[in-house]
């Protein structure tokens, strides 16, 4: 196996990339022990990608094969600024 799933944790969204109306963004995740984790659009809770600054629960799917990153998954905004 490749991969597995760490318990939910939480952390701060960075930063997003919105590309366009066609295609799905994307964002990074700050954790407390500031590691930056990749996550995708599609893997937020509701498919739409919270802003940054917002305090959001997942889970991290940790890669074990090589050349492999760590990410973001069921992304779940639990406040947002403003």
């Amino acid at each position: 196996m490749t991969e597995s799933l760490k318990s939910k944790l939480i952390g701060r969204v960075q930063r997003v990339i919105q590309p366009d109306r066609s295609r799905k963004g994307y964002g990074f995740i700050l954790t407390d022990d500031r590691k930056k984790l990749f996550f995708h659009q599609n893997e937020v809770v509701d498919q739409t990608l919270p802003p940054p600054g917002s305090i959001v629960r997942f889970s991290i799917l940790e890669q074990t094969a090589p050349g492999k990153h760590d990410r973001a998954v069921n992304v779940e905004p639990i406040t947002v600024p403003g």
